[in-house]
C-alpha cells in the first residue's frame, strides 16, 4: 500500500476511535477480510494481536452492505466460528461499517470496546460511516492510481514487445519474450504459448514458449492436445477461471499435469488471426499470489498480448513459407531448367560436328555460348532465392549453441556439441530450421526423463545428408512414455516429409539415443 494512504487511514482510524469512544479501530481492506490491515495508534500501542482478532471477527460476521452494531459480542448469536477469547483479549462491543463507494466495496472499518462498557450508538454509527466514506474515497484514489500505473506498465511492455517483433528476430525468442513480459507485468506464475499442429495425425500441439513453474523443460516439445487447450483450439473461445483445476474441461497432458495442479485463477486465450486459431496463450496464478485478484481481471490486456503473439506467429509462418517456396523454385530451376539447358547445349555441340559449313558451326557455337550464359544467370538466381530475405543470418552452429544454452535450465548443465562437416557454409535455411526443431525436441525429451548426467549432440553433414544423434545416460524408460512417443511421432513425420527418417531407442547400458537424418536435397 502507498505509505501516504496508509498514514491517512491510520489517522482516520484514530479519529474514529476518539469520536466514538472506541478502544480499538481497524480498517480491514477487502470485503472478504483476507487482505491487509490499517490500524489506529491505540491498536499498535496496546495489543499486537488485536488487529488480527478484529480482522478474523470481521471475516466471521455475516456479509452485509449495512453497518452492524453488536452491544455484547459474548452473547451475539450471529454464527461466529470461534470465540474471541481464544486470543485472551477482552472484546465486548463492536461496530462495523462497510467502506463502499459507487457500488464498490473496499473493506470495512471495525471499532471495538466502547469506553466504560457501553454499547455503540446510532450517532457513533453515523460518525463511523462518514469517516468510512472518507477512507473509501482515499482508497479509490489509490486504486485508480495503481490501475493507471499498471496500465502504463502494460502499454510499455506491449510497445517493447511490438518493437522487438517488428525487427528481425528469431520466432522462438519472440514468443519467449511475450511469455516473459506477461509474467512480469501481470505477476503471473506461469505463461505458455502452444501452437496447433495441423500436420500431426495424433492430435498434438507444440509448446513454443513456456515460462514458470519449472516447465521450461518441455519447451519445444509436442504434447497431446487435450483439456482446455483442445477446447479453445476447437471453439476459438477463451476460458477465464477463478480456479482452473475445477473447470470441467481441465485435463492437462500427464507430462505437465502435476505442475499445473497448483494453479488457482488463470486464463486460456486463443491466438486468433482472421478467424483462424493458431494456438493458445495460457496464463496462471498460484493460490495466494498477491496478484491473483488483480491479474485475472486484466483479460483485455492479456488478449492484447495474445493478438501480438498471433500476428508474430503468422508473420514468421509467412516468412517460412516464402523461404520454402524460394527453395522449391530453386530446386526446380536446378533440377529441371539447368538440366534441360545442359542437354540442349550437348545436342547442339553434337550437331555442330555434323556440319561442314563454317557459318553453321559459328551460329551453333554462338547459341551454345548464349545457353551457357543463361545457365550462369539461372544459377545466380538460385543463389539469390536461397539467400535473400533471411531473417537471421547467424551461422547454424551459433543457433545450435543457443539451443544448448536454453536446455541448461531443464537439464542443470550444458550438453556437449560435436559438429562434423561444413554445416555453416552449406546447410540450406529450411533444413536449418528443421535441424533446430529436432535438437530442441530431443533435448526436451532428455530433460523429462531419467535425470541424465551427460547429453551429447552430434551433428554430421556430408555431400548428401544431414544427420543428428542426441544421446544421454539417463535412467531406463519404463512403461509408456508420452513425451517420447509424441517426440518420436513428430520427428518421424517431419523427417519422412523431407525424405528422411528418425528413431528413438535405448542406449547401452542406460539412457536414450535419438537419431534423425534427412537428405540435403530435401
Amino acid at each position: 500500500m502507498n505509505p501516504s494512504v496508509a498514514r491517512n487511514l491510520a489517522r482516520i482510524a484514530s479519529n474514529a476511535a476518539s469520536l466514538t469512544g472506541a478502544t480499538y479501530a481497524t480498517f480491514v481492506l477487502d470485503c472478504g477480510g483476507n487482505a491487509g490491515l490499517v490500524t489506529s495508534d491505540e491498536v499498535r500501542d496496546d495489543e499486537s494481536q488485536i488487529g488480527s482478532l478484529l480482522r478474523d471477527l470481521h471475516g466471521q460476521l455475516p456479509v452485509s452492505d449495512d453497518p452492524l452494531r453488536i452491544p455484547d459480542l459474548a452473547s451475539y448469536d450471529g454464527g461466529l466460528g470461534q470465540p474471541p477469547h481464544r486470543y485472551h483479549l477482552p472484546v465486548t462491543s463492536l461496530l462495523r461499517v462497510p467502506l463502499r463507494l459507487d457500488d464498490t466495496c473496499y473493506g470495512a472499518l471495525v471499532l471495538a470496546n466502547k469506553h466504560q462498557g457501553l454499547a455503540f450508538t446510532e450517532d457513533d454509527e453515523s460518525v463511523a460511516a462518514a469517516l468510512g466514506d472518507a477512507a473509501a474515497a482515499a482508497l479509490r484514489q489509490m486504486y485508480v492510481f495503481r490501475h493507471e500505473r499498471r496500465r502504463h506498465e502494460w502499454l510499455r511492455a506491449a510497445l517493447e514487445t511490438t518493437r522487438v517483433l517488428l525487427g528481425e528476430v528469431n520466432r522462438n525468442d519472440a514468443l519467449r519474450l511475450v511469455t516473459r513480459q506477461i509474467r512480469e507485468v501481470s505477476g503471473a506464475d506461469y505463461a505458455a504459448i502452444v501452437l496447433a499442429d495441423s500436420a500431426s495425425s495424433e492430435g498434438h500441439v507444440s509448446v513454443e514458449a513456456i515460462n514458470g513453474l519449472g516447465l521450461e523443460r518441455v519447451d519445444g516439445q509436442p504434447i497431446p492436445s487435450q483439456g482446455i487447450t483442445a477446447t479453445v483450439i476447437k471453439t476459438g473461445e477463451g476460458v477465464v477461471s477463478e480456479d482452473l483445476p475445477s473447470e470441467p474441461d481441465w485435463d492437462p497432458p500427464p507430462v505437465v499435469a502435476k505442475d499445473l495442479s497448483v494453479l488457482g485463477p488463470g486464463m486460456y486465450l486463443p491466438l486468433l488471426v482472421g478467424g483462424d486459431v493458431l494456438g493458445v496463450l495460457a496464463v496462471g496464478w498460484l493460490r495466494g499470489n498477491p496478484a491473483e485478484r488483480v491479474g485475472p481481471n486484466e483479460v483485455a490486456l492479456v488478449r492484447m498480448f495474445a493478438g501480438q503473439a498471433a500476428l508474430a506467429i503468422q508473420q514468421f509462418q509467412a516468412k517460412l513459407l516464402v523461404l520454402e517456396d524460394r527453395d522449391r523454385i530453386g530446386r526446380d530451376l536446378r533440377d529441371v531448367v539447368i538440366e534441360r539447358l545442359f542437354a540442349i547445349s550437348t545436342r547442339l555441340e553434337s550437331a555442330a560436328g555434323l556440319s561442314n559449313r563454317p557459318e553453321v558451326r559459328q551460329r551453333i557455337d554462338e547459341a551454345i555460348g548464349d545457353i551457357d550464359q543463361t545457365t550462369r544467370g539461372v544459377r545466380t538466381a538460385i543463389f539469390q532465392l536461397r539467400n535473400d530475405g533471411v531473417p537471421d543470418d547467424r551461422p547454424a552452429s551459433e543457433h545450435l549453441l543457443e539451443e544448448l544454452d536454453n536446455a541448461r535450465s531443464g537439464l542443470g548443465f550444458t550438453p556437449r556439441l560435436v559438429i562434423r562437416g561444413p554445416l555453416d557454409r552449406r546447410l540450406p535455411l529450411p533444413l536449418q530450421h528443421e535441424l533446430l526443431h529436432a535438437v530442441r525436441q530431443a533435448l526436451g525429451d532428455a530433460a523429462t526423463h531419467g535425470r541424465p548426467d551427460m547429453v551429447e549432440v552430434l551433428v554430421y553433414m556430408d555431400e548428401t545428408r544431414l544427420r543428428l544423434v542426441v544421446s544421454d545416460d539417463g535412467a531406463e524408460r519404463t512403461g509408456v512414455n508420452v513425451p517420447a512417443t509424441s517426440i518420436a511421432a513428430d520427428l518421424r513425420a517431419r523427417a519422412t516429409r523431407l525424405g528422411g527418417w528418425a528413431t528413438i531407442r535405448p542406449a547401452d547400458p542406460t539412457g536414450t539415443v535419438i537419431e534423425w537424418q534427412v537428405p540435403l536435397s530435401a
